[in-house]
């Protein structure tokens, strides 16, 4: 063994490392960067199968649970009062307007929108019984066909 083998001297010039060293530089951050972009697609992906697939519709549980013959917020109305607060009227409503389902979300909020125009005391601004009869049954007619349409029958049906 010589003396430049000894104290490590290969001979090469002094300088930057190999291409090979670089190139394996620049890979890292280009690798890092796609490992992320796949792990935020992963979850972007997860959440909307999750919300899509797992998780309930909130107009459908009401049409279901108005099917059950409980108020579309989930509580048994045969034991309150005949009046309506508006506090649960929004409460009634809630769950139709936030549903992912435009066709719930329209005659569901439709519906019960005019239940609190009928159980208020008529007044000379507020439509009659009469002229609310043709759009009530035209917005139950789509509930039950929008709800129908999402695995719930029997909303609303003449019992």
């Amino acid at each position: 063994m010589t003396a430049a083998e000894q104290i490590g001297d290969t001979g090469a010039p002094p300088g930057p490392p190999a291409t090979g060293a670089r190139r394996s530089r620049r890979r890292l951050p280009v690798l890092a960067a796609a490992t992320l972009g796949a792990l935020v697609l992963l979850g972007v992906g997860g959440y909307v199968g999750y919300d899509r697939y797992v998780r309930s519709d909130p107009g459908v549980t009401a049409c279901a649970a108005m099917r059950d013959g409980r108020s579309p917020s989930g509580h048994d109305r045969s034991a309150d009062g005949d009046g309506l607060t508006e506090a649960e009227y929004r409460a009634e409503r809630q769950p139709f307007a936030d549903s992912r389902y435009a066709d719930i979300r329209e005659h569901g909020t439709a519906v019960i929108d005019i239940g609190w125009q009928l159980s208020q005391p008529p007044t000379g601004q507020r439509p009659t019984p009469l002229d609310l009869a043709e759009p009530l049954r035209t917005h139950i007619a789509g509930l039950r066909a929008a709800c129908a349409d999402r695995g719930v029958t029997g909303v609303l049906d003449d019992r």
